[in-house]
């Protein structure tokens, strides 16, 4: 299945919407808490609460606590190499490869399948990712994953635009 999503920025919260691609029906809703605590939820089309991403500061690494429909279920920590930043999932053993950044990357499982692609649509106004989701199965959790790279990309943006 294939998905896309696109937010609409406010001043204490960013909100969005999770489109099926073939239908161009809503699929998910999310909303993004900026300020204290911040927290990213993913809403079911008709307002279910299916998981959030809660962000935990660190001096030496960004991390960010995956949970689904009540449960934890794993970290994904950013490790800092000399030319390179990198990814991890704690305890799952999946792993991103390719442009996070960027937002062009793959979900890949401890086997190396790959669980989903993740592309940034260029030339809109705010930002807009496409999002290939292969086993359905993991749908949810797939998606509070691309939102936590989201979040973990715009906390660098925002770092690097305090620091010029």
């Amino acid at each position: 299945m294939k998905y896309y999503f696109k937010e609409e920025m406010r001043l204490v919260y960013n909100e969005g919407e999770i489109f099926e691609e073939e239908s161009g029906n809503l699929a998910y809703t999310f909303k993004n808490q900026k300020m204290m605590f911040p927290e990213t939820h993913l809403y079911s089309y008709e307002g279910e609460d299916l998981g959030f991403i809660q962000m935990k500061m660190s001096w030496v690494n960004g991390k960010f606590e995956l949970y689904h429909r009540g449960e934890y279920i794993d970290t994904i920590e950013s490790k800092f190499h000399l030319l390179k930043h990198e990814l991890l999932f704690r305890d799952m053993g999946w792993q991103i490869t390719g442009n996070f950044l960027g937002m062009e990357f793959q979900i890949l499982d401890e086997g190396g399948n790959v669980l989903a692609d993740v592309d940034e649509e260029m030339w809109h106004f705010t930002k807009q990712y496409s999002i290939t989701v292969h086993d359905e199965r993991n749908a949810e959790l797939l998606l509070l994953i691309v939102l936590a790279i989201y979040e973990y990309d715009r906390a660098n943006e925002a770092a690097a635009a305090t620091a010029a």
